[in-house]
């Protein structure tokens, strides 16, 4: 009898060639029930994510025939360009549950957060104590991909003056250290990253923490193939991925 896709998967891991094959990872399998993106765009109409209503719930069904059920969102905080307000956001989220209690769909559960830019923005939204976490203390923060804030590691410090942990989003794309990587080193000292256990949000790469990020951009189309591609690239990752539990899980 010829085995499925799911059972060739495990023969290959198993195999004693499993390393001289291509390794291939079920999506299904890899994003378990336990498992919550915290990093997307798919509240309408607030940044360049989902352009609309009807973007978001195609982009949550696309995500959630993969076997992903739980979203943390985080729509881009960044001055005069996306100047999202907390109260937008959480009315952008509020819409988008009931869109999705209208359509009858119980199995998505998605919450929001932000993706904060490191600048003066950020700076006054901190300083007044107005901050979206992921969950606990954990928040979402990116750099210019040009070049890192001036005073970067005096925000770094007044972050966690407040009591937050700084997770950084796509620091692949800081070009700008790609030529000396100790600078990875020292972000990660100053506080990037997480050390628990139980939410190990950044992979290992060449001794740097990188992020595994999941972006929805450009129009619909485009956005489900970047996503698709995203994730079949993400299933190949050593699970040392980790999720971690949002309280929308209990």
């Amino acid at each position: 009898m010829a085995a499925t896709s799911a059972e060739n998967c495990i023969f290959k891991q198993n195999s004693p060639m499993y390393f001289l094959r291509k390794k291939e990872i079920p999506l299904t399998a890899f994003f378990t029930p336990a498992y919550v993106d915290i990093h997307s765009h798919l509240l309408p109409g607030i940044d360049d994510g989902a352009k609309n209503m009807e973007d978001a719930i195609a982009l949550l069904l696309k995500m959630r025939s993969y076997g992903m059920h739980h979203f943390i969102t985080t729509p881009h905080v960044m001055g005069s360009i996306y100047p999202n307000s907390s109260a937008v956001i959480l009315q952008k989220l509020a819409e988008v549950q009931a869109a999705l209690q209208e359509k009858g769909i119980a199995d998505i559960y998605i919450t929001a957060a932000a993706e904060y830019l490191l600048d003066e923005v950020f700076s006054a939204r901190l300083a007044a104590g107005d901050i979206l976490v992921l969950k606990d203390r954990y928040i979402l923060v990116e750099m210019s991909y040009f070049n890192a804030p001036i005073h970067l590691y005096e925000q770094l410090f007044q972050i966690q003056l407040k009591g937050y942990q700084p997770i950084l989003a796509h620091p692949e794309r800081c070009a700008f250290y790609h030529q000396d990587f100790e600078q990875y080193y020292a972000l990660k000292k100053a506080g990037f990253g997480s050390g628990s256990k139980n939410y190990q949000v950044f992979f290992l790469h060449c001794s740097t923490y990188i992020s595994v990020q999941i972006n929805s951009c450009f129009d619909r189309k485009k956005r489900i193939a970047v996503t698709e591609a995203s994730l079949k690239a993400a299933s190949c990752i050593p699970k040392i991925y980790l999720p971690f539990r949002s309280a929308s899980n209990t």
